[in-house]
């Protein structure tokens, strides 16, 4: 196996821990709706079950946490 540049290790760290810091700034609800769905690897359906809200409530706090993240991370 080969040993990433360090510079890659370095890029690759701080990439991480915007990516951290971002996740951890979504609005509550929002935060945990995406860190099972996208860390926890749950369905939308087992997602709503567990907090107690619509399929389609999980979906729309999927877009916004995605958008988001996608706009912090720009």
């Amino acid at each position: 196996a080969e040993v990433p540049h360090p510079d890659d290790v370095i890029d690759s760290r701080q990439r991480l821990s915007r990516l951290v810091d971002a996740v951890r700034e979504l609005p509550p609800q929002c935060g945990k709706v995406f860190r099972l769905h996208k860390l926890e690897g749950r369905s939308h359906a087992e997602v709503a079950a567990e907090l107690g809200i619509s399929k389609s409530a999980v979906e729309k706090h999927m877009i916004a946490a995605l958008k988001q993240l996608a706009g912090r991370l720009r």
